[in-house]
């Protein structure tokens, strides 16, 4: 009886070395990852981007100057377009015009996830474009109307900058943002109405100007949005975007040309968007996993006493 209860007391202190060994072992696992790990970055910057459904058409999906980065290893990447006419990259005769520059970079300077100072950038710029998209989309329409593009877009400059930038500290991350966007000289022209903006110099403008929003037609320029915590930011912005939500043709042209409308109404979904960027910088709490680890240690420690 006194020999079964030794064995069996020195098998459950054997137990308890073994338990006690994986306990310690996942601790500093934990301890030597989260220290450094769960540190994400990432960024894009995109020229131009289309996505378009118009009735029966096929749909337009389209991303020209595009460029994006994961981290934690640092990154430097940049798609440009140079010199080019448009329909030729796209492959699609809706699109016509040229363009001088499109192009979209992203970047980090994070270094595998280790701690220190670093900074996350998307950014996107497009020069001297001159663009047109479903070009006689709408038939003459009686004596009084014309055949009219759907889209016409010119402009000089068009830019937008994300950025956050990281400052370590003995308490974890501060996160900052510093972007901007530059739109110069643009002129936009929608089923012949002239949407433009009225003073457009280069210089730095306020975030989320609206040109337009009605009839399900929003025409929006440097949209910027901006979202930071304590392990979390991110910042996203567009130089034009022009928005379109079940737009009816047959509506635009009654209500704004003030005109009327001959044929089948057509309906239109989706975003034309130009010179846009994002980016975003993660990084997970460093003692979530070490107290995970821990608590599934007491745990098991006291299971083998309340089984003793």
């Amino acid at each position: 009886m006194l020999g079964s209860l030794k064995q069996y007391t020195s098998k459950k202190k054997q137990q308890f070395k073994m338990l006690s060994l994986v306990t310690t072992s996942a601790a500093l696992m934990c301890m030597s990852a989260s220290s450094q790990a769960g540190i994400i970055s990432s960024s894009f910057g995109n020229a131009l981007h289309i996505d378009l459904q118009i009735l029966e058409l096929s749909p337009l999906a389209i991303d020209l100057g595009n460029a994006s980065g994961t981290a934690p290893s640092g990154y430097d990447v940049t798609n440009s377009l140079i010199g080019q006419d448009l329909t030729l990259p796209t492959q699609d005769p809706r699109i016509n015009g040229t363009v001088d520059i499109f192009s979209g970079s992203a970047s980090s300077t994070l270094e595998n996830s280790t701690l220190g100072d670093f900074t996350t950038i998307g950014s996107s710029t497009i020069e001297d474009l001159s663009f047109t998209l479903l070009q006689n989309f709408l038939p003459t329409q009686g004596l009084s109307l014309p055949a009219l593009d759907f889209i016409n877009i010119s402009n000089t400059t068009l830019s937008s900058t994300s950025k956050v930038d990281a400052s370590s500290s003995s308490d974890g991350y501060v996160f900052s943002t510093a972007g901007s966007s530059v739109v110069e000289s643009i002129n936009i022209n929608i089923l012949g109405n002239d949407i433009t903006a009225s003073v457009m110099d280069g210089s730095p403008i306020m975030n989320n100007v609206t040109l337009f929003d009605a009839l399900g037609l929003g025409v929006f320029l440097n949209e910027a949005t901006t979202s930071c915590a304590e392990s979390f930011c991110t910042e996203e912005r567009s130089a034009l975007r022009i928005s379109f939500d079940s737009f009816s043709v047959q509506n635009y042209v009654t209500e704004i040309l003030q005109q009327d409308f001959l044929g089948d109404d057509v309906l239109i979904s989706g975003n034309i968007i130009l010179a846009s960027s994002q980016a975003t910088t993660q990084v997970s709490e460093p003692s979530a996993a070490l107290l995970l680890a821990l608590g599934l240690g007491l745990i098991g420690r006291r299971r083998l006493f309340n089984k003793k």
